[in-house]
């Protein structure tokens, strides 16, 4: 309780209070196809919004284990005659929206799941 000085800046504190917002999008795999449609349909916000935070150091980790891929979608844009492309990473762990993405069981292509 000594430690809690409210208006009073520490620049120690506002260090550790970045780092908790230190984080990269990832869409679990599971969301691929609905990502996808969202696209599609132009509704990039409620797309967004499927993406989970990982730490940075987690993502490092993961990528160089082939846990996380990117991937490219490319759509129309409604009332344009223009394509775009979005990159995004997926990610290959168990994700589920009680619980949220579950990095330490890995998905499989065909939905079951396996323990690291």
């Amino acid at each position: 309780m000594e430690n809690l000085s409210p208006f009073i800046y520490d620049s120690h504190r506002e260090e550790e209070f970045e780092k908790q917002f230190d984080g990269v999008k990832v869409l679990p795999s599971i969301k691929a196809d609905e990502y996808r449609e969202l696209l599609e349909a132009n509704k990039f916000t409620k797309a967004e919004s499927l993406k989970v935070s990982i730490s940075k150091q987690r993502f490092a980790s993961l990528i160089s284990k082939e846990g996380i891929h990117r991937d490219v979608s490319a759509f129309q844009l409604l009332r344009k005659e223009v394509i775009k492309e979005q990159s995004f990473y997926i990610i290959d762990r168990k994700y589920d929206s009680d619980l949220g993405l579950q990095l330490d069981i890995e998905e499989q292509n065909n939905d079951s799941f396996s323990v690291l």
